[in-house]
């Protein structure tokens, strides 16, 4: 196999989306057309609260005995680790993941992007910082506040409002991309435009790690559903928060996400469910909001596709 490279080949604007494109390792970033189906939208920030997974790292091995840990004499308790959550591990390697390296033959990109304001710093704040090296993902930077004032008439496409142009950051993973000849380069390959995935009857949730020094609590897991420009977001709402248990671990089922996820009546409408044969992309966004900017730095390691 000849050297897969991970440059940009370009933009592609597939439908209205919650997120926004900016300079990545992938030609897949699938950017908005701006206005409210950003996920800054109506300031509603996801907050920190909402169901916890379970924790399991304290728990005490048995009793049996007075010298051997455990309830069978001779093997020790199994207390101490997380629980291991069933599924398919989705294991990138240095922002790229192969379909034979995975039973659902998931392929594609692992990459950052931002708005441009939060991507460059602007000169006034830090520019986003992007490492992505063998099974983890991570950035860092502060996410700009939106500016309802913003002059409307030099927005940066595809934003069509202030919400549009401070969007935030993501990292992105795209499931069905598949590898093309790059045309400077045809003896190498590069990442085409991403495809939908049918995670129908194979996937139910999605399992990760997220750690980090400053992990935002308006932080949202979403998939992009859709082919062509009719392409959704669906994510996390206020009752289906990022929350990571005490190992960093998070599992957040697919029948939870919704379209307009930032509404307060978006999780009661469950016909704004995503279509599961169309999935092009899973994502973690830091949202913005009007009030103040947002600070992040985490990573994002150890997906897994449950059943």
């Amino acid at each position: 196999m000849s050297k897969l490279s991970y440059s940009l080949v370009s933009a592609v604007a597939l439908g209205a989306l919650l997120m926004a494109c900016g300079e990545s390792s992938s030609n897949a970033p699938i950017v908005p057309s701006g206005g409210s189906a950003n996920p800054g939208a109506g300031g509603a920030d996801p907050g920190a609260g909402g169901a916890q997974p379970g924790a399991g790292g304290d728990a005490v091995p048995g009793a049996g005995g007075d010298a051997v840990p455990g309830a069978g004499g001779d093997e020790a308790g199994t207390g101490g680790d997380a629980p291991v959550v069933e599924g398919v591990p989705l294991a990138f390697t240095d922002g790229w993941i192969e379909a034979d390296a995975n039973t659902l033959g998931v392929q594609g990109a692992v990459f950052a992007y931002a708005d441009p304001h939060t991507e460059t710093g602007d000169g006034v704040g830090p520019a986003m910082v992007t490492t992505i090296e063998g099974p983890t993902a991570c950035i860092s930077g502060e996410a700009f506040k939106v500016d309802t004032k913003c002059d409307t008439t030099m927005l940066t496409p595809p934003a069509m409002d202030c919400y549009g142009e401070y969007w935030g950051a993501a990292i992105g993973f795209n499931l069905n991309q598949p590898k093309v000849p790059d045309p400077d380069n045809p003896e190498e390959e590069i990442g085409g435009d991403p495809e939908p995935f049918d995670l129908s009857g194979k996937v139910s949730a999605f399992s990760f790690k997220i750690t980090g020094a400053t992990i935002p609590t308006s932080l949202r897991f979403s998939v992009d559903s859709g082919e062509g420009d009719a392409v959704t977001q669906y994510c996390t709402t206020s009752m289906t928060k990022i929350v990571p248990d005490a190992n960093g671990v998070v599992t957040v089922k697919l029948d939870d996400l919704r379209s307009e996820c930032w509404l307060g009546t978006a999780f009661s409408d469950p016909q704004n469910r995503a279509d599961l044969t169309k999935i092009v992309k899973i994502a973690w966004g830091v949202v913005t909001n009007d009030k103040s900017a947002v600070p992040f730095d985490f990573c994002v390691s150890e997906v897994i596709a449950v059943p």
